[in-house]
């Protein structure tokens, strides 16, 4: 076994995870179907706010739309955090991009690269799709949950993704052409959130989105929109507070879409 292939270890990740909440419950599989699945069902049975499940392996990973994740063994990260946000319900949204962009944050940490955003939950890097971010939430006994779901390529070699996948899909490895080290990732992925996330709760969404609309690949650009069965192209303008992205299309009306 390579450094490359090394399982992750909870104990050694607490160890290094220089956080307060967000990493101090983790819960590690081989394989799961989904780990959005499991944190959902331990958020209705009351398991603490920073709960983080992951796992070596998802079988039935998933993005938005319900469209198939890619989650080889041991060649990413897989996981969710679970959360229980002082957030007005309309500005949950804004979660995602808290862990979108301590993404681009752990990619500069740990391999020097430059990150960028593509609303509304994706990472990119050359060009390329590198991680994504699935918001789900839930109504538990103990209250309202949010159940923020990660997957980063780390360590997949352009080989390790399909044919069809190469030309849009890239790694942490394959950006730096070297191999990581996996558990240092998802320390500074952990961070990252914590930090983004408490400034969220304590000083609003002006520094979340100053930063992301900084690093977005699609504002001031001429983009496809699908949404409601309707098809168009239209300009990016802004991301609202809300996280909702408002576009200018070919008639010059401003629309909002929501992800």
């Amino acid at each position: 076994m390579t450094s490359q292939d090394e399982p992750l270890r909870p104990a050694a990740i607490r160890q290094r995870l220089k956080t307060r909440r967000i990493g101090q419950t983790i819960a590690l599989f081989d394989s799961l179907p989904s780990t959005n699945r499991l944190a959902r069902d331990l958020a209705q049975d009351g398991v603490e706010e920073g709960a983080v499940v992951i796992a070596e392996e998802q079988t039935e990973g998933r993005g938005r739309k319900g469209r198939a994740w890619l989650s080889p063994a041991r060649k990413g990260l897989w996981f969710s955090v679970v959360l229980r946000p002082c957030l007005p319900e309309p500005v949950q949204p804004l979660l995602g991009f808290t862990a979108a962009l301590a993404v681009v944050e752990a990619g500069r940490r740990c391999a020097g690269l430059d990150l960028a955003v593509k609303w509304p939950n994706d990472v990119y890097g050359g060009g390329k799709k590198l991680a994504g971010v699935l918001l789900e939430a839930v109504t538990a006994r103990i209250g309202r949950a949010v159940i923020v779901g990660i997957g980063v390529n780390v360590n997949s070699a352009a080989s390790d993704f399909p044919e069809e996948l190469r030309e849009r899909a890239t790694s942490l490895r394959e950006l730096a052409r070297r191999p990581l080290d996996r558990s240092a990732v998802l320390c500074a992925v952990l961070e990252g959130m914590e930090r983004r996330y408490d400034e969220l709760v304590s000083r609003g969404a002006t520094p979340l989105l100053r930063e992301w609309r900084r690093l977005d690949l699609c504002l001031g650009r001429s983009i496809q929109v699908s949404s409601a069965g309707e098809a168009y192209r239209a300009e990016a303008l802004t991301v609202d507070v809300d996280g909702s992205l408002l576009v200018r299309d070919g008639a010059g009306r401003t629309r909002r879409l929501w992800a």
